[in-house]
């Protein structure tokens, strides 16, 4: 008897390229299993409603926004418990930054970091040099300079995508 899963994740290379790389592997270990990906936008897999898939799919790919609203509804599996204590510490030493600790919430681990996007700001020394002394450090110090740059015909920018702005300034008011 064959098992098929399915398995949801984002269509961009780094997001599905290494999961459809590695099925063929996984399925060779395992005779009788058969590991199938859809793709979605990364839009949707930024924003859309994680509910909507959990019918539909054995295995999504999701982005650590969602752990809080997967913890309050049960629709993932808290992969906690079926973890060693070795397998947390090799997983939590594998990871890139606080990724590891991002998918844990409320006592329970709602999906594994298997990629570890980075937010950063980027900046032109020469020209920065003409504005401000330093570089930003701050929200307020970035408005600030936005504000001084305006009056030069210069201007500081976000990315356009709607959940970008808001991560700029969370990792800015972690600072």
């Amino acid at each position: 008897m064959e098992i098929v899963l399915t398995g949801l994740t984002w269509d961009h290379p780094r997001g599905y390229a290494p999961l459809i790389g590695g099925a063929p592997e996984y399925e060779k270990l395992n005779p009788g299993l058969k590991i199938r990906w859809d793709r979605r936008t990364l839009r949707e897999f930024g924003e859309a409603p994680i509910e909507q898939y959990i019918d539909r799919y054995d295995l999504l790919i999701v982005d650590h926004p969602f752990v809080g609203y997967a913890a309050a509804h049960e629709t993932l599996l808290n992969l906690a418990p079926f973890l060693s204590e070795t397998e947390e510490l090799l997983f939590a030493a594998d990871s890139v930054g606080p990724s590891w600790e991002s998918y844990w919430y409320s006592g329970g681990l709602w999906a594994l970091p298997i990629d570890a996007a980075t937010q950063v700001a980027s900046y032109r020394p020469d020209v920065l040099q003409q504005f401000s002394p330093e570089v930003p450090r701050t929200f307020d110090d970035v408005l600030t300079l936005a504000r001084r740059v305006r009056d030069f015909g210069k201007f500081v920018v976000v990315p356009p995508a709607p959940r970008m702005p808001s991560v700029c300034f969370f990792r800015l008011a972690q600072i």
